[in-house]
């Protein structure tokens, strides 16, 4: 298994690109699920609004439900020398180790074995 720890090079008085970007985005059963009751908007919009104006309705209301998936999806991003999860951010040099955490772990970690003063940048379609 390799190392997760991502380097981040310094370079002076230069802005640096970000070194890992990621975003936390929902998983294919939440995007299914979403879309799905966003659709059947269209459905209930039929009977007044016609077939034209319930297809309408269907569109719009998966465009935004897409938006909105995408726009409430963290971003985690280490670069020039700060790591960014979310709307937190904390200096490199300040992080130790990087570890991957088991599903499991992490479960009880967000419940019995929280520790309050620990920021959690989750969402809840991220296991």
């Amino acid at each position: 298994m390799s190392d997760p720890v991502v380097p981040v090079p310094e370079r002076s008085g230069q802005p640096q690109r970000a070194a890992y970007r990621e975003a936390l985005l929902p998983s294919l059963p939440v995007w299914v699920a979403v879309l799905a009751v966003s659709a059947c908007l269209g459905l209930t919009a039929m009977r007044p609004l016609g077939a034209g104006g319930g297809g309408l309705v269907a569109l719009l209301a998966v465009a935004v439900a897409a938006v909105a998936l995408v726009l409430s999806s963290a971003r985690v991003e280490v670069g020039d020398g700060w790591l960014r999860a979310g709307r937190a951010r904390i200096e490199v040099q300040h992080l130790g180790r990087v570890a991957v955490v088991p599903a499991r772990r992490m479960a009880a970690l967000r419940g019995r074995d929280a520790d309050a003063r620990a920021y959690l940048c989750q969402r809840p379609w991220n296991p």
